[in-house]
């Protein structure tokens, strides 16, 4: 029987489980294909199901609340009408990564849950 295939994915790597943890997890759970990926990288990829870790607000959140490189903004075109619009285009790609199910692994305190989870 094939195995089902998971993709964990991460707004920021340095959020992503480490290999240690990504092993120990197989051990625990021998049905299931895991992948980790930040969200960038996870374009062309596709699991059964998809984990998005670290839905909420903040620096590392998603959207991101780190400031943009001023540099790159004089080079980006003119500002678009709605908030986020780069990091809501990069949660679409995280959001169709899955052939079956999405799972948004959310803070408990609403007043820190991220904007998108919220809309």
């Amino acid at each position: 029987m094939p195995k089902a295939s998971v993709l964990i994915l991460a707004r920021f790597a340095h959020l992503l489980p480490d290999d240690d943890r990504l092993d120990a997890y197989a051990v625990r759970y021998p049905g299931l294909q895991l992948t980790i990926s930040t969200v960038h990288a996870s374009k062309g990829l596709e699991a059964d199901y998809v984990l998005i870790l670290n839905m909420q607000q903040g620096v590392y959140g998603f959207p991101s609340g780190k400031p943009s490189d001023l540099v790159i903004e004089r080079f980006r075109p003119q500002p678009e009408c709605f908030e986020h619009a780069d990091e809501r285009r990069l949660f679409y790609v995280a959001l169709t990564r899955a052939r079956k199910h999405v799972w948004l692994l959310v803070p408990q305190d609403q007043k820190k849950m991220s904007v998108f989870v919220r809309e």
